[in-house]
């Protein structure tokens, strides 16, 4: 009869800790160009930028009502290097207002990165523990005042405030990324403003540029006095063609009028900058390009867009070799071939879209 007392209130104890059951979901997987290290300040919350967004409730598996529960927060940094370790209590975020079946308690970032009261919740976290575990992440802010480049990963899970071993819901993960900006380097067509005019003989040029953000601003104008044409001179300008795009190669739109044989055109890239939190964004500028448009039955060599495709296969087996020779005074012909084919001159200039984009992943060079 004992034996079987026990077996009774061993299944009552589980079937009490399976109903306790909750659903946590994180959203917003951001990408921040600036992310400063003061923005994140538990002191004062409201004052932080809102990195995600989430919410917790019970399933309909669980109880009406959970009155104690904690938070865990785990935070790592690409991959395995570990920010706030969810085991500590540091990184426990007390709920001091019910949980109630039927209504899901919606928070923030803000909420959870708090050690004040703020939307039923209260922490003790500090960045003190995260920097003295993580000296080179430390010495990157120490120098520049910004979170490092890379990916991070945060992670909620609830638990019972009386048993913090075994959790009550799933572990909530989202990932934000921090890159931050890279100056604007225009690569095709065209030289800086002040130097002399490049001509190209093609009239749907494709725009190149290197940078890594996430949006640009491209802006092409007609130039009637060259010799006069300042950089500043743009903003004021009549766009004959403007887009925003999320790549670094534009071709120029079928569907625009083709730019005109002998005419002169400048054109810049404007790229957003997303800063923690987004009030604060901005556009970085990049300087100004000049170009003439020739007669593409001249079909000159134009050695400056070789020079593009060159400029972009800096990293690539065989470069330095080549880079050595055209300081010894050897020139290239031009000729360029790919996968056993030449690829015509008319069509280099998409061959180097096609490696800005990604679809071709140049693994090395040969030169014969």
């Amino acid at each position: 009869m004992k034996k079987l007392l026990l077996l009774f209130i061993v299944i009552g104890i589980s079937m009490t800790c399976m109903g306790l059951d909750v659903q946590i979901n994180l959203y917003e997987n951001q990408m921040f160009n600036l992310f400063y290290a003061s923005s994140i300040d538990p002191d004062n919350p409201h004052m932080q930028p809102i990195i995600f967004r989430g919410d917790i409730a019970i399933t309909n598996e669980g109880p009406n009502q959970i009155d104690d529960y904690i938070l865990k927060v785990g935070l790592k940094w690409n991959g395995d290097r570990v920010l706030i370790d969810e085991t500590v209590s540091d990184s426990e975020i007390e709920a001091i207002q019910p949980l109630i079946k039927g209504i899901p308690k919606v928070f923030t970032s803000r909420d959870v990165i708090s050690n004040v009261p703020t939307n039923g919740f209260i922490g003790k976290l500090t960045m003190d523990g995260v920097l003295d575990e993580n000296p080179d992440f430390k010495d990157v802010i120490m120098e520049t005042g910004r979170f490092p480049d890379g990916e991070y990963a945060v992670t909620l899970t609830a638990y019972l405030a009386n048993d913090l071993i075994n959790p009550i819901s799933n572990t909530a993960r989202l990932t934000f990324t921090i890159i931050n900006p890279m100056n604007i380097q225009l690569l095709f067509p065209g030289t800086p403003v002040g130097k002399s005019v490049t001509s190209y003989p093609m009239q749907r040029p494709t725009f190149m540029w290197i940078s890594n953000m996430r949006e640009y601003q491209v802006k092409i104008v007609e130039v009637d006095t060259p010799s006069n044409f300042t950089s500043e001179m743009i903003e004021g300008s009549i766009p004959v063609c403007e887009i925003t795009t999320h790549s670094t190669a534009f071709p120029y739109p079928a569907s625009e009028q083709l730019l005109e044989i002998g005419h002169t055109y400048a054109w810049q890239v404007k790229g957003r900058v997303l800063t923690a939190g987004g009030a604060n964004d901005y556009w970085m500028e990049s300087p100004v390009f000049i170009f003439q448009i020739a007669d593409p039955n001249d079909d000159p060599v134009q050695m400056e867009i070789l020079y593009s495709l060159l400029n972009n296969l800096q990293e690539v087996d065989g470069m330095e070799d080549f880079l050595d020779l055209l300081n010894q005074g050897y020139a290239p012909t031009g000729n360029v071939i790919y996968k056993g084919q030449s690829v015509p001159f008319s069509q280099l200039n998409d061959f180097i879209s096609d490696i800005l984009s990604g679809e071709v992943n140049v693994k090395s060079i040969t030169v014969e």
